[in-house]
């Protein structure tokens, strides 16, 4: 059977479907391990120590790399290799998030506590069956595009799940908020059943081996191990401390979720849609560079802030300036290749694994020492 019989969906179609699934990845994740649970529970007494280690659960999804090559080598022929997982794995994210419903966040904290581990464990996956579609779906003039959809649709994501979802919590209560949460976790998966994908040639799916040869290519090592943790050192403590700072500049929890994901993830879209234009102009590493420089210019803006000064209008567009930026880098950054698909999307995650470990150590630090510094 040809390609062409399969009747394939058009590139547009293509390109609804992942923006589906990559804004649909993010939902869950982005309220239960960033800014819209913690932004409850500190509002309601938890210690800045247990925002920790919430915050220290985002190397979980980017630890993909671990069993990314276990969802290229087992999947279903008869439904669709990829598509298999993700007929699995959305639903398995909507079913997680119903177990919510039940629940208080503070007195269940533990319960809460796992079931966002397991939701990271399942973007993971909906990540690794998600990038793997595309590239079988799209040629090499749609990628693109795709990288494109990918890093909008993963700040719009972020920016229902720990934004609009947040606000739902403060107008309606938490039973509301998980029910806007699984809803609309759950459209992606309207959208992978009617996909069909096509069938692809025999061959050996990538394994580990493949993982363990990239620090031994050119300039990987360097890369991963001193460049991406000196970008990410600082930026992490920010992301981790602003939120609680603006519930003790007494900020409510509306105009938290409005600020920081709504109107911040969208100067966060335009910083990635617009780092291409910047790349093609002055290149990857003078780019990392400039934006580099814009966050280090941009955080210490917010030392009013840490001491409980936060007016209306300044602090929005720090907020948002900081958000472009950062979108700007991480876009940047993401667009470093390596010689074949295989190797960069593996390389991408271990990017990615490097990035959130530090991010995460990062946090736990600043949110340890504004806790010392809060209490005295």
């Amino acid at each position: 059977m040809t390609i062409a019989r399969e009747r394939l969906p058009t590139r547009r179609a293509t390109y609804r479907l992942l923006a589906g699934l990559y804004v649909g990845q993010w939902l869950a994740p982005s309220f239960l391990g960033s800014g819209g649970l913690l932004t409850i529970l500190y509002q309601r007494g938890v210690s800045l120590e247990q925002l920790g280690a919430f915050q220290a659960l985002i190397i979980v999804g980017p630890a993909k790399v671990l069993w990314a090559p276990l969802v290229d080598r087992f999947g279903s022929t008869r439904s669709g290799h990829y598509r298999s997982w993700l007929l699995v794995v959305q639903p398995a994210m909507v079913l997680a998030a119903l177990v919510l419903l039940p629940l208080d966040p503070v007195a269940d904290l533990g319960v809460v506590f796992v079931i966002t581990i397991v939701m990271w464990v399942l973007m993971g996956a909906q990540d690794v069956a998600t990038d793997a579609l595309a590239f079988r779906l799209l040629d090499s003039t749609g990628r693109g595009v795709a990288n494109g959809i990918q890093t909008a649709a993963g700040f719009v994501g972020a920016a229902l799940g720990s934004g609009a979802v947040l606000l739902v919590y403060d107008v309606a209560g938490w039973t509301a908020a998980v029910l806007t949460l699984t809803v609309a976790t759950a459209i992606p998966a309207v959208q992978v059943a009617r996909l069909r994908e096509p069938r692809a040639p025999r061959q050996a799916p990538p394994g580990f081996p493949v993982l363990a040869s990239l620090f031994r290519q050119p300039g990987v090592a360097r890369w991963a191990l001193v460049v991406l943790p000196l970008t990410w050192a600082g930026i992490g403590g920010y992301f981790a401390l602003l939120n609680p700072m603006l519930v003790d500049a007494g900020w409510s929890v509306s105009r938290i979720g409005l600020v920081t994901t709504v109107f911040g993830g969208m100067f966060a879209i335009a910083g990635a849609l617009g780092a291409g234009s910047v790349l093609s102009r002055i290149g990857r590493r003078r780019a990392l560079l400039l934006f580099g420089v814009g966050q280090l210019a941009a955080v210490p803006a917010f030392y009013g802030l840490a001491h409980g000064h936060a007016p209306l209008v300044t602090t929005s567009v720090l907020i948002c300036v900081v958000h472009l930026v950062y979108a700007a880098a991480v876009t940047t950054a993401s667009c470093t290749k390596t010689t074949s698909h295989v190797a960069s999307s593996r390389g991408a995650m271990i990017a990615g694994v490097i990035d959130r470990l530090t991010s995460s150590v990062q946090a736990d630090y600043t949110l340890g020492r504004y806790e010392q510094e809060r209490t005295g």
